[in-house]
């Protein structure tokens, strides 16, 4: 998809798109059976996003799950914004994150420090295992008035 001012195109990581993998206005449309159109474990398709002279690329993998009783996986939802208005109040007061694990356990919650390295979330041990997690406006985890959360699972590869 090519528009005035951004073009987006898809690739499929170590092979080429296939007769059911089209590209539709920028949407990559994957028709029929996922399992059946690869012989592959996981698929990773590419995406790039051209703006003026800057790309942007994005990967997404889509994996077979033959057993679901096996399936590890770990969610993150809630506010992702605080909002300043012109006299400096912010709302909301606090904004809570919620975990969704599925078949692992919550082990901690952690942020990105000003070095880019992972620490346990201020005011909670490196185990602080509950699946809610409170963020306020004035917590010391803003770094150029961003934040970068994660939380960890009883699974060395399940974290969100």
């Amino acid at each position: 998809m090519s528009h005035n001012h951004f073009s987006i195109t898809w690739t499929k990581q170590n092979d080429s798109l296939t007769q059911y993998e089209t590209v539709t206005d920028g949407n990559l449309v994957i028709s029929g059976n996922f399992n059946t159109l690869t012989q592959f474990d996981s698929v990773t398709y590419i995406c790039k996003v051209q703006y003026k002279n800057t790309i942007a690329p994005a990967e997404y993998t889509i994996s077979k799950v033959t057993n679901t009783l096996q399936t590890r996986s770990i969610e993150l939802s809630g506010q992702q914004m605080f909002h300043y208005d012109e006299n400096e109040v912010v709302t909301p007061s606090s904004i809570i994150l919620t975990a969704h694990p599925e078949n692992v356990d919550i082990v901690g919650w952690q942020f990105k420090n000003s070095e880019g390295n992972w620490e346990a979330y201020p005011g909670h041990s490196s185990s602080f295992n509950s699946a809610s997690l409170y963020v306020y406006p004035d917590d010391d985890i803003f770094v150029d008035d961003m934040a970068t959360i994660r939380i960890l699972s009883s699974s060395d590869d399940v974290n969100d």
